[in-house]
């Protein structure tokens, strides 16, 4: 066996565009920033150490081997990222996603979404990442199962507010009621109408609604602080919504690059009180 190494990578998220029960579970809908985890797989003869920081990728590492029937292979990983941790962005999905799709190249293979997220929600809950290329997907929480496949990828940027605490992805999760979520099943039910009428008319407004809805209503179990007079702020500007974390700490306020000056945004918000508190950049969306 020639040794080799192969890299591939994956997408951040800047949270949830939605994220509540539907259905009898737990559903969510994610998109892509431009923001990203690169991995890179090598055949070695023997395994590294194994830092840490990337336990699971090589657990993924070991199940997907299995999967490929390369049951003898030995794999280095390297990972390279600029996603934040612990503040729901998908850093660790990222990781997963591109350590799956590296490893997979390593041998040829290509693997769809769906075995992907499979594989991932054998180590922990993951997100719609995999499914980023397909656009819009709306899946299962925890099984990684679709609901809904939709084909747009809306073109859209977001100003991120991101505060210096961190929060366990896992640990909220544990932390989260079905009860909680249930209680607020109705509502949500309506918030995902008007976002599959977005994705039926491609509305960015109608986008921006449902996921404002969305997280409206994870401020009543999971309260990000200011969240009000971000709120009161985004309501005095060109912003067509904005989404939150579901289980981190980020907020997205939403607006189209095409019609907005970014600048302009982003020196408005850091002139705001809630500034202080949050770190703010800019994303553009990414579907890869």
């Amino acid at each position: 066996m020639n040794l080799r190494s192969i890299s591939a990578s994956c997408p951040a998220t800047c949270g949830e565009l939605l994220q509540g029960w539907l259905a009898g579970s737990e559903k969510l809908v994610a998109y892509g920033i431009d923001l990203a985890s690169q991995v890179t797989a090598e055949l070695v003869p023997t395994w590294p150490v194994i830092p840490v920081t990337q336990q699971k990728m090589y657990q993924l590492c070991r199940l997907l081997l299995g999967y490929l029937q390369q049951p003898h292979a030995k794999i280095r990983l390297t990972r390279s990222s600029k996603i934040p941790i612990g503040k729901g962005m998908a850093s660790s999905t990222a990781d997963l996603v591109a350590t799956c799709r590296a490893v997979a190249r390593l041998f040829e293979c290509t693997l769809t979404a769906a075995e992907i997220t499979a594989l991932c929600v054998q180590v922990e809950a993951s997100d719609a990442s995999a499914y980023l290329a397909q656009g819009l997907t709306v899946i299962d929480a925890h099984t990684g199962q679709v609901y809904w496949q939709t084909d747009w990828r809306p073109l859209f940027a977001s100003l991120i507010l991101e505060p210096a605490p961190q929060l366990s992805t896992a640990l909220v999760h544990q932390q989260l009621s079905v009860l909680q979520l249930q209680r607020q099943a109705d509502v949500f039910a309506q918030t995902y109408q008007v976002f599959v009428q977005a994705v039926q008319t491609h509305s960015l407004s109608l986008l921006g609604q449902a996921a404002t809805r969305s997280a409206q209503l994870r401020q009543q179990i999971l309260p990000k602080p200011y969240f009000a007079e971000i709120q009161q702020f985004a309501q005095t500007q060109p912003f067509f919504g904005l989404n939150v974390a579901h289980s981190g700490t980020v907020i997205g306020l939403l607006f189209d690059p095409q019609r907005v000056v970014a600048k302009v945004l982003l020196q408005q918000l850091r002139q705001q009180p809630f500034s202080r508190y949050y770190r703010s950049y800019i994303q553009v969306t990414q579907f890869n």
